[in-house]
């Protein structure tokens, strides 16, 4: 079972580029593999967070019920 293999594709935050003028970004597929496609193609999106180097996790356990909670 891997993380990134869901029933359907998102987009990344990763640039990869340009086809002529047309902009491209990384996608990864519904299969779990990364591809490259044109940003005018229709995927899902998921939600990405940055944290600083020293970020610490408080108390939680990533569930639901108990989501981690960032210092």
């Amino acid at each position: 079972n891997n993380y990134l293999k869901k029933s359907y594709s998102y987009w990344t935050m990763s640039p990869a580029g340009f086809y002529g003028d047309i902009a491209r970004s990384y996608n990864v597929r519904d299969y779990g593999g990364i591809s490259d496609s044109n940003v005018d193609y229709s995927d899902g999106v998921r939600p990405v967070i940055t944290l600083n180097a020293s970020a610490t996790i408080s108390s939680g356990d990533g569930s639901e019920l108990t989501p981690y909670i960032i210092n």
